[in-house]
Protein backbone atom coordinates (compact mmCIF):
# COMPACT_ATOMS: atom_id res chain seq x y z
CA UNK A 1 0.00 0.00 0.00
CA UNK A 2 2.87 2.21 0.90
CA UNK A 3 5.08 1.74 -2.24
CA UNK A 4 1.65 2.46 -4.39
CA UNK A 5 1.00 6.20 -3.03
CA UNK A 6 4.61 6.75 -2.68
CA UNK A 7 4.96 5.46 -6.39
CA UNK A 8 1.70 7.93 -6.97
CA UNK A 9 3.23 10.86 -5.11
CA UNK A 10 6.42 10.34 -7.21
CA UNK A 11 4.22 10.48 -10.42
CA UNK A 12 2.39 13.79 -8.88
CA UNK A 13 6.18 15.04 -8.45
CA UNK A 14 7.15 14.35 -12.31
CA UNK A 15 3.87 15.85 -13.58
CA UNK A 16 4.09 19.05 -11.27
CA UNK A 17 7.75 19.08 -12.32
CA UNK A 18 6.89 18.86 -16.35
CA UNK A 19 3.85 21.42 -15.57
CA UNK A 20 6.32 24.29 -14.14
CA UNK A 21 8.55 23.36 -17.12
CA UNK A 22 5.47 23.83 -19.67
CA UNK A 23 4.63 26.98 -17.81
CA UNK A 24 8.16 28.38 -17.86
CA UNK A 25 8.06 27.99 -21.85
CA UNK A 26 4.72 29.81 -21.63
CA UNK A 27 5.98 32.64 -20.69
CA UNK A 28 9.17 33.29 -22.34
CA UNK A 29 6.75 32.17 -25.32
CA UNK A 30 4.65 35.69 -24.14
CA UNK A 31 7.71 37.29 -23.39
CA UNK A 32 9.00 37.28 -26.40
CA UNK A 33 5.84 38.32 -27.84
CA UNK A 34 5.38 41.28 -25.69
CA UNK A 35 8.95 42.19 -26.74
CA UNK A 36 7.78 41.88 -30.83
CA UNK A 37 4.38 43.79 -30.35
CA UNK A 38 7.38 46.76 -28.26
CA UNK A 39 9.04 46.77 -31.26
CA UNK A 40 6.49 46.72 -33.99
CA UNK A 41 4.94 49.54 -32.43
CA UNK A 42 8.18 51.54 -32.18
CA UNK A 43 8.86 51.26 -35.54
CA UNK A 44 5.26 52.65 -36.37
Amino acid sequence: MFVVCHSLFAGSDALFAAMSDLFAQVDSLFAGYASLFAKSQSLL
